[in-house]
């Protein structure tokens, strides 16, 4: 049996999709340079991306355990991923993020990994090292994917979007809701 983060109606699913298109099409930032509003809509996909993706059920204590987010490498986020986000509700889980080093060896209870592309080969050896592990790697363009990362932001029409490797899904065991699948701008399969 597999553990998701919440069991959802699908009128809650609808309005989850519909605050993630809203952040897709409603948010434009420069071109030139990474803004605030960009970082808001990715850190704002992470959170949610949690919701639309089942875990081993043995990965995850419903209740007990925070769900563990952690930024690698330089952080793009400050405080747009606070060090702990409670609980929204009753059936909730609360979310703990950490920062670490690019270099650092052990990414062990982690669930949810965005890497940072401040070192390019950094970032193939540590995806490579986790890739059969529970663990979400998010990254950024698309040559995230071809490292073997599941989820890879892009921007597309100065609008941050997102493509997904099932492949990369499959081999780290874990289940991505075709809910957010049909919001990716490619699955790769």
């Amino acid at each position: 049996m597999k553990f998701s983060i919440k069991k959802r109606s699908r009128l809650s699913a609808f309005f989850s999709i519909g605050f993630m298109l809203y952040l897709c099409m409603m948010l434009p930032f420069s071109v030139h340079g990474a803004t605030l509003a960009e970082y808001k809509v990715k850190a704002a996909f992470i959170l949610k991306f949690a919701a639309f993706v089942e875990w081993p059920a043995d990965v995850l204590n419903p209740g007990t355990s925070p769900f563990k987010i952690c930024v690698v490498g330089d952080d793009p986020f400050g405080d747009l991923l606070p060090q702990e986000i409670p609980a929204d509700g009753p059936d909730g889980i609360s979310f703990k993020v950490a920062r670490a080093s690019i270099h650092d060896e052990d990414f062990s209870k982690v669930h949810i990994m965005f890497i940072s592309n401040s070192d390019p080969d950094a970032v193939s050896s540590i995806v490579r090292s986790i890739k059969e592990k529970p663990v979400l790697t998010i990254g950024e363009g698309e040559d995230f994917l071809k490292q073997g990362g599941i989820i890879a932001f892009t921007i597309e029409n100065q609008r941050v979007r997102f493509m997904v490797s099932l492949k990369g899904a499959v081999k780290a065991h874990l289940k991505i809701s075709s809910q957010l699948l049909s919001l990716a701008s490619f699955v790769l399969r």
